[in-house]
């Protein structure tokens, strides 16, 4: 009888332990997370009415996910996010350095672009090719990021608005050539 007892005991134990193991090898639940409130297009800057927290199943939560909308928030994305999209660290780039500048994109076809990433500041220098056309300088330029294509690199820079017209002149017709800023991490 006793016998009996202490394997009904052990029995009760052990599939108390191996419920707990089930429950912990299965997320269940929610978490609150950030999501797009409306389609963003790469390089835009974050604003407070385009992300909002939203609980989701914890097994439907992407690794990665942001979950305060705070580090988002004045924030350029560096792809597309679709209305509804969970938001993620991998997509979320630098701040923005203020609302008057806009993002370009600039191939570099040299390799001054070597070593330089997305959150670096650089100098730069648009240096049109054949007759005319005017050298552009721009000081302490925010690379928000680089990629390389089967023609070479482009990097994604933010600029200010009033400059963009005198890059649009130069670039495609010249070489570009950047060089990091000492201190410009």
């Amino acid at each position: 009888m006793w016998t009996a007892i202490a394997v009904l005991i052990l029995g009760v134990l052990g599939a108390g332990v191996l419920g707990v193991r089930v429950r912990i090898g299965r997320p269940s639940g929610s978490e609150n997370v950030v999501v797009v409130t409306g389609g963003l297009p790469a390089f835009t800057v974050v604003s407070a009415s385009d992300v909002r927290t939203r609980k989701v199943s914890r097994s439907a939560v992407p690794a990665g996910a942001v979950r305060s909308p705070g580090a988002v928030r004045g924030h350029y994305v560096l792809r597309q996010l679709d209305v509804g999209q969970v938001v993620v660290r991998s997509a979320v780039g630098p701040p923005s350095p203020c609302p008057e500048m806009v993002v370009i994109p600039l191939p570099v076809d040299n390799d001054s672009s070597a070593g330089i990433r997305g959150g670096t500041y650089v100098d730069v220098l648009l240096a049109p090719t054949g007759q005319g056309g005017t050298v552009v300088v721009l000081r302490r330029v925010l690379v928000i990021e680089q990629r390389t294509t089967a023609s070479g690199h482009v990097v994604f820079l933010a600029v200010p608005r009033d400059s963009e017209r005198a890059i649009g002149a130069v670039a495609g017709r010249g070489q570009v050539i950047l060089a990091r800023v000492p201190g410009g991490t």
